[in-house]
C-alpha cells in the first residue's frame, strides 16, 4: 500500500479459526445447499489468527470486527451456526488492538440472548450486536427484535443487520431494507448497520439511509467492481460519505481494498469509508484515559506494584510560530505535555495508597530558555515543569518524590528527523555553537541523572529541576 495509505477497519467478519469451521462443515452435513453458495464455496479460514493477522497487516487492515453469528436452520430448525462468547473472545482477547468483537442474537431465547449482549458489552468491550435473521423466518421488524433493539439503545452500541438476499437456502424476504423504515421509527436513537448493500433491493437501503440519521450504509460481502451503480454516488455524497462502511465478510482483503481505488471515490470519502466512519460508529478509538488505565493495570498485575514512573516522551518539528498550524499544536502538546498528565493521573493513585513512590519527568532546556523555531514545544515542555512543581508539593506528604530532568540537545532519533529539514539543521549547527561543550548529549548521559533521581541516592530530593545540557542554559 501507498506509504500515506489508511488503515482499514472490516467491520464485518467471522471466527475462521481451524477448530470452528471444522464444526460448521459438520453442521452443513444434510442441510439444504443452493446453487449459489456451492459456487462460491464457504467461510475463510486461517491455519491460525497469527497467520490471519500476516493477512490482515498484508493489506493494511487495522481492525476486523469478528461477529458471533447466530445462524437458524431454515431446513433442519436448529443453531447450525451458535458462535460462543469463546470463539470471538480467543481474538478480541489475544489482540485488543486487532481485533472487536459484535455479539450475537437469538430471537427464539430473548432472555438468554439479552443477557449474554450485555455481558459481552460491559464484560468483555464488545462493541455491537450482529444478527442473521432469515434462518429464523421472521422479518427484521417483528416484535421477537424489539427487546435487541431496545437493550441496543440501553447500552448505548450499534446494531448490524444483514439485509438483502442470503446466500445460504434460506428465505430472503425478512431481511427487506424498507423494513429498517420501521424500525428507525420505533426506535430513532438506535444506531443501525445496513449489512451487505441490500442487494436486489439497493434502492431500498439507500433509500432510509437518505431518510433517517440513524441508519448506516454496509458495502460488505461485494467485492468493489461488482458494487450496483447506484451505490458510488451515494457513497460521494454529502449524505452517504458519513454513513458507509467498508467491510468484506471474508472475502480478501488485499484485493477489496484495490478494487476500491477503481471507484473514483473522493480521498476523504475513501477514509471515511475504510476506516473513520467504523472508528466512530463502533467507539474503536479508545481515549488515552483508557489506554493509560489499561497499562496501569497490567504492569501492577505483573509487577505488584509500581516505585518509579518515568515519563520520557518528546516530539517536534522545528518551524517558525506563524508558519505552525493548529493541528501541530494537538499534536505537540498532547505527546509532550498531555502524556506526562495521563500517565500520572493513573499512577499517582497507587503511589498514594502505598505512600511511596518516584516521579521523573523529563522536560527540555528549551523551556527554560526557550528555543528559536519551538515556540509550541517549548511552551508544552515548560508545561511539564511547572506540572511537576505542583505535584510535588501536593504528594510530598505522602512520601512521593516529583522531579525534572532537562537535557539539552541529544543524539536521538528525532534529532536525526530535524536534520533531514534544512531550516531545522541550521538551527541545530547554532545550537551546537552556543553549548560550552560544543557537542550533543549522549542518550546515556541524560539516563544517569534520571536513574539518580528515581534511586534511594535523591531520597530527599522533590520539586526540582535539572539540567543535563553541557553547559547551555548557564550561559542562557
Amino acid at each position: 500500500m501507498p506509504e500515506n495509505a489508511v488503515n482499514a477497519i472490516d467491520f464485518m467478519y467471522y471466527v475462521a479459526t481451524p477448530e470452528f469451521m471444522e464444526k460448521w462443515d459438520r453442521a452443513k452435513e444434510g442441510e439444504l445447499i443452493c446453487r449459489m453458495e456451492r459456487a462460491i464455496g464457504g467461510l475463510p479460514r486461517f491455519a491460525s489468527i497469527e497467520t490471519m493477522l500476516h493477512q490482515m497487516d498484508e493489506a493494511g487492515v487495522e481492525k476486523v470486527l469478528i461477529a458471533q453469528c447466530k445462524m437458524w436452520s431454515y431446513w433442519r430448525k436448529w443453531m447450525y451456526m451458535d458462535t460462543q462468547l469463546e470463539d470471538v473472545l480467543q481474538y478480541t482477547e489475544k489482540y485488543p488492538d486487532r481485533f472487536a468483537g459484535l455479539a450475537g442474537y437469538n430471537p427464539f431465547r430473548i432472555r438468554e440472548s439479552l443477557t449474554e449482549i450485555e455481558t459481552a458489552v460491559t464484560r468483555h468491550g464488545f462493541k455491537g450486536v450482529y444478527v442473521h435473521i432469515y434462518g429464523f423466518d421472521i422479518p427484521l421488524d417483528d416484535r421477537k427484535m424489539y427487546p435487541l433493539y431496545a437493550k441496543c439503545v440501553e447500552l448505548d452500541v450499534p446494531v448490524s443487520l444483514q439485509v438483502g438476499h442470503v446466500l445460504e437456502a434460506q428465505p430472503s424476504e425478512g431481511g427487506r431494507p424498507m423494513l429498517l423504515d420501521r424500525v428507525a421509527c420505533d426506535f430513532p436513537t438506535l444506531k443501525i448497520v445496513g449489512a451487505h448493500t441490500g442487494w436486489p433491493w439497493v434502492d431500498e437501503l439507500l433509500s432510509v439511509c437518505y431518510k433517517w440519521d440513524n441508519i448506516w450504509f454496509g458495502i460488505d460481502a461485494w467485492m468493489p467492481k461488482y458494487l450496483s451503480p447506484q451505490i458510488i454516488p451515494f457513497l460521494n455524497s454529502r449524505l452517504g460519505q458519513d454513513r458507509c462502511l467498508w467491510g468484506t465478510n471474508g472475502l480478501p482483503w488485499k484485493e477489496s481494498l484495490k478494487q476500491l481505488e477503481a471507484l473514483g471515490l473522493k480521498p476523504d470519502v475513501k477514509r471515511k469509508l475504510i476506516h473513520d466512519n467504523a472508528a466512530s460508529l463502533f467507539k474503536l478509538t479508545s481515549s488515552k484515559e483508557e489506554e493509560v488505565t489499561r497499562f496501569r493495570d497490567e504492569t501492577v498485575k505483573l509487577l505488584g506494584k509500581v516505585d518509579v514512573l518515568i515519563n520520557d516522551a518528546g516530539w517536534d518539528q522545528l518551524t517558525p510560530f506563524l508558519k505552525t498550524t493548529p493541528e501541530l499544536w494537538d499534536k505537540i502538546i498532547g505527546i509532550n505535555y498531555k502524556g506526562v498528565i495521563h500517565t500520572c493521573f493513573a499512577f499517582l493513585p497507587h503511589m498514594v495508597q502505598r505512600k511511596a513512590g518516584c516521579i521523573v519527568n523529563v522536560s527540555s532546556d528549551s523551556a527554560r530558555v526557550g528555543s528559536f523555531g519551538e515556540a509550541i514545544y517549548a511552551g508544552s515542555k515548560a508545561a511539564v515543569v511547572a506540572f511537576s512543581k505542583t505535584l510535588a508539593r501536593e504528594h510530598a506528604r505522602d512520601n512521593i518524590r516529583v522531579n525534572v530532568v532537562c537535557p539539552g540537545l541529544a543524539e536521538t532519533a528525532l534529532v536525526d528527523e530535524m536534520k533531514e529539514d534544512e531550516f531545522a539543521r541550521k538551527i541545530l549547527g547554532s545550537i551546537v555553537n552556543a553549548i560550552p561543550m560544543k557537542r550533543f548529549a549522549k542518550p546515556e548521559e541524560v539516563a544517569s541523572m534520571v536513574v539518580f533521581l528515581a534511586s534511594d541516592a535523591s531520597r530527599y530530593v522533590t520539586g526540582q529541576v535539572v539540567s543535563v545540557d553541557g553547559g547551555l542554559t548557564m550561559v542562557g
